[in-house]
């Protein structure tokens, strides 16, 4: 199987054509004209500022509009050619994974899109090109460089299905996250590299749905883990160190804010 594939998809006034993911993560991109792409009960018109994007196994339909013939780049990166071009930092193939989309159209923006065409372009002449010096090299460089466009594209455009669902899967899941990992130090740049979202969008989002902001969680959690340490008979100071606290001082100030009295009158309260 091929890390990656490029390949020219030519659609006329009476064109149609079934597209199989296999075992590839798909990008498309409309280099000119018009086109349908349909899964399941959607159907999205999409034109040269849009990327169409489709995990492994999934299927989709290509028809044209009826204007003029329609020419798409489609584009196939496995997940091992993702984990590849990742770092310690940045995880291409997770990122994918990040929104509850089989398939997806974005509205990339002119710029964008162009520049995107223009790599995929180029990746496709690559095998023309295999003489030419460190064309290995050059070309799993473009590849890291349109993926992650594409990426980018998908954080800051809404996607055109299922707004809402993904708003609510994001929250949802810096719920769990944050339930895990309340201990931990936990910022929103943390989240942000973690969900491949920004750091604005984590803070309004999370503010919107559950009334409080990720820090106020994070130390409702943690105090409210105090407590049940306490309750088993834990030393107080060892009990905020578990639970997450960094400073002592602000361990105390937090706890009387929101339990109404000392880690030492809660414990005094709860034999009584």
């Amino acid at each position: 199987m091929e890390k990656y594939r490029v390949e020219t998809l030519q659609l006329d006034t009476a064109g149609r054509r079934s597209l199989q993911g296999g075992g590839y993560y798909n990008m498309f991109f409309i280099v000119r004209g018009q086109c349908i792409f349909k899964w399941g009960d959607e159907r999205h018109v999409c034109g040269v500022d849009d990327i169409v994007l489709m995990k492994p196994d999934e299927s989709m339909t290509l028809e044209h509009t009826g204007g003029r013939a329609a020419e798409i780049t489609w584009v196939r990166v496995t997940a091992s050619m993702l984990r590849r071009l990742s770092d310690e930092k940045n995880d291409l193939e997770k990122s994918f994974n990040v929104v509850p989309f089989r398939c997806a159209a974005i509205h990339a923006g002119s710029t964008s899109a162009l520049l995107m065409k223009n790599f995929a372009g180029r990746l496709k002449a690559g095998a023309a090109d295999s003489e030419e010096f460190a064309e290995d090299i050059f070309q799993s460089g473009l590849l890291s460089l349109l993926v992650v466009l594409v990426l980018r594209s998908g954080m800051r455009a809404e996607f055109r299905t299922k707004d809402t669902l993904r708003t609510h899967f994001m929250v949802d899941e810096v719920f769990v996250y944050l339930r895990a990992h309340f201990a931990e130090e936990v910022t929103l740049e943390t989240l942000s590299r973690h969900f491949y979202v920004s750091r604005e969008h984590i803070a309004r989002e999370f503010k919107r749905q559950s009334g409080q902001s990720v820090h106020a969680y994070l130390v409702k959690m943690r105090i409210d883990s105090v407590c049940e340490q306490l309750n088993a008979g834990q030393k107080v100071e060892e009990a905020a160190r578990i639970a997450g606290f960094q400073s002592y001082s602000a361990f105390l100030q937090a706890f009387q804010k929101q339990m109404g009295c000392t880690p030492t009158g809660y414990r005094k309260l709860r034999k009584t």
